[in-house]
């Protein structure tokens, strides 16, 4: 998800959806995230520091409070 900060201010648009098709990343119901180029301004809208999201590797709290998570279950 760091790429959210190639995304800011790029002048087009870009969408980049990282998911898991096995449904098993640990937070059931979850299949992946996704980022756009109104990511960032909307975390800091919000006061989300990205870089600590990134420092910490914790895209899913920050992606759940932007309404950005897909959802899924188990497909095998």
């Amino acid at each position: 998800m760091a790429y959210g900060r190639g995304a800011d201010g790029y002048g087009r648009d870009v969408v980049v959806a990282a998911r898991a098709t096995d449904g098993r990343d640990f937070v059931k119901g979850i299949a992946g995230g996704w980022v756009d180029e109104t990511t960032l301004r909307r975390a800091r809208e919000r006061g989300i520091d990205w870089g600590h999201v990134v420092e910490e590797s914790d895209s899913f709290t920050a992606l759940a409070d932007l309404g950005q998570l897909i959802t899924g279950g188990r497909t095998g």
